[in-house]
């Protein structure tokens, strides 16, 4: 059992996605585990309980269950992406709340060593901001209160074989929102938003490992290639329904306590990107992205 300010499992990476020795790559696969979002995403405040149920010739399974409240802050990547979204008049961001949260990470380690499979589970109930529309009431100006349920499904397959590790997740979330102003609720609209990715990474020697990731990224499952976005209005191009992404990471251990990565990513899309009014060009050419990271462990 746990209690208190705990990380949140789900998937292969949520619970060690700040532990820099985990993983080959510099960033993980950003529709999956979008750094920006970790406010929301890392920890909660609450308990859990988690456990091991051994299944004779059929391998073995963990678990983990848990809820609580997460505290989103103005300064966090979940209410810049709002204030980004809201900064233009006639609209004017007030601020961004937290909501309760639960769910379950369920894991089976199959009979044959190194593979697994998971499955997590999670809802955040209400995650709610504020804005103001400052237009005349009559034509729908005010004060809005704004509430988003999320529920997301999250699968895992990994697979460690020698020197190899091979992994594949999927997540996909619905959105559903309504506005509340002046004491009327607006009907809930919906969207769902998903991602994958296909990876593997081979331990050469002790101080070299290599490795490289597929990953796609929508933000409408209903509109993979952007076409119901406005390709004619400036704010709203079609590559952002789309991020596609390939990367190639070298990670280098020259002593236990110290290791360097560098990595290369060949990106079409700009779903992902933050801030994108001011991204001189946004189409589906493909662009290039070059991460260095250094990193001490004491």
């Amino acid at each position: 059992v746990r209690a208190g300010r705990i990380i949140r499992p789900e998937g292969i990476y949520n619970s060690i996605q700040s532990i820099d020795l985990a993983r080959t790559s510099v960033l993980l696969p950003q529709g999956v585990y979008d750094a920006r979002w970790r406010d929301f995403s890392a920890a909660l405040d609450g308990g859990s309980f988690y456990g091991d149920i051994k299944l004779g010739k059929a391998g073995s399974a963990s678990y983990e269950a848990y809820g609580g409240m997460i505290n989103l802050s103005d300064k966090g990547g979940v209410a810049r992406m709002l204030q980004d979204q809201l900064r233009n008049p006639p609209t004017e961001y007030i601020g961004v709340n937290g909501c309760p949260v639960a769910g379950v990470q369920l894991w089976w380690n199959t009979p044959l060593e190194g593979l697994r499979a998971g499955v997590g589970m999670l809802e955040a109930f209400g995650v709610s901001y504020d804005y103001l529309l400052n237009i005349p009431p009559a034509y729908g100006g005010g004060a809005y209160h704004t509430v988003v349920d999320v529920p997301v499904q999250h699968y895992s397959l990994e697979y460690q074989w020698k020197s190899w590790t091979f992994q594949a997740e999927y997540r996909y979330e619905d959105l559903y929102s309504h506005n509340e102003i002046g004491g009327l609720t607006t009907p809930t609209t919906h969207n769902a938003e998903d991602a994958w990715y296909v990876g593997a990474a081979y331990r050469a020697n002790k101080w070299l490992e290599i490795g490289s990731y597929y990953t796609e990224d929508y933000a409408a499952v209903g509109d993979r290639n952007g076409s119901t976005f406005s390709s004619k209005t400036p704010s709203q191009p079609s590559s952002d329904a789309y991020q596609k992404d390939l990367a190639l990471s070298f990670r280098f251990d020259p002593k236990p306590w110290w290791i360097f990565k560098v990595e290369g990513h060949y990106i079409r899309g700009t779903a992902l990107l933050a801030d994108n009014a001011s991204n001189p060009v946004r189409n589906g050419d493909g662009w290039f992205m070059l991460a260095v990271k250094s990193t001490f462990s004491f």
